[in-house]
């Protein structure tokens, strides 16, 4: 028997899951556009650099995502109390109606995950996951 081609499955198992989660949308909201609702929703008045830290985006990258979310009525940006030249961003009522919405999504997505597993299969999984997302150490 051969060894699993891991990164293949891995890379179509992040495709269904993000089109789950847009599918769940309706308002077309990507993975990462939730990332950034559910981020604000703990993390009220958060900067643009503490959400690309926080969700390991890029600055240019999450610069749009943020300009996007802010035109769909999702986000709003003030300026930030301890310097004026920095946005202190915030979930809109819609955002937070929308992050509601997406929350419950998420326990649903993860409620069929879960579908037929063993909790010692999913811990398995989980610890995986975690070693894959800590990064491969540098060589050295």
């Amino acid at each position: 028997m051969s060894a699993p081609r891991l990164i293949d499955g891995l890379a179509r198992a992040e495709k269904s899951v993000r089109r789950e989660i847009r599918s769940g949308s309706t308002r077309g909201i990507s993975a990462s556009g939730y990332g950034v609702l559910f981020y604000l929703g703990r993390h009220p008045g958060a900067s643009g650099a503490e959400v690309t830290a926080a969700l390991g985006g890029s600055p240019a990258g999450m610069s749009g995502l943020l300009g996007r979310l802010a035109d769909a009525g999702l986000v709003e940006r003030a300026a930030a109390v301890h310097d004026r030249r920095a946005s202190a961003l915030t979930l809109t009522a819609a955002g937070e109606r929308e992050c509601a919405l997406g929350l419950e999504a998420v326990d649903d997505l993860n409620e069929w995950l879960r579908t037929g597993f063993t909790t010692a299969e999913l811990a398995i999984v989980d610890r995986w996951l975690a070693h894959v997302a800590a990064g491969r150490p540098t060589k050295g």
